[in-house]
């Protein structure tokens, strides 16, 4: 399988119907949003856990807490996640 080129962006909705369907989606590259809830020696050096949506989300004035709805493991190379730490915010395609 070739590496995409572009990757789309979704909605919120676009995004919780990816996780509901996944072989719906399979193949589909897209932009997704998730803040690491886990990436540790449990998880090894290519795999996290993190809460995850299809649109960024802005901490409010009151609160720097964000919060997405999904929660999921991903994986990707070493050298790219080897600069995330619990809490951080990412952009991942």
């Amino acid at each position: 399988m070739s590496k995409p080129t572009e990757f789309a962006n979704v909605t919120a909705r676009e995004f919780s119907d990816v996780v509901a369907n996944p072989d719906n989606h399979e193949g589909k590259a897209l932009v997704i949003y998730g803040k690491v809830t886990q990436f540790d020696s449990r998880t090894g050096p290519r795999s996290l856990r993190a809460d995850t949506g299809g649109e960024l989300v802005q901490a409010s004035r009151a609160s720097s807490y964000v919060s997405y709805p999904h929660n999921s493991m991903l994986s990707g190379s070493e050298s790219v996640l080897q600069g995330l730490a619990e809490d951080d915010i990412f952009e991942a395609q």
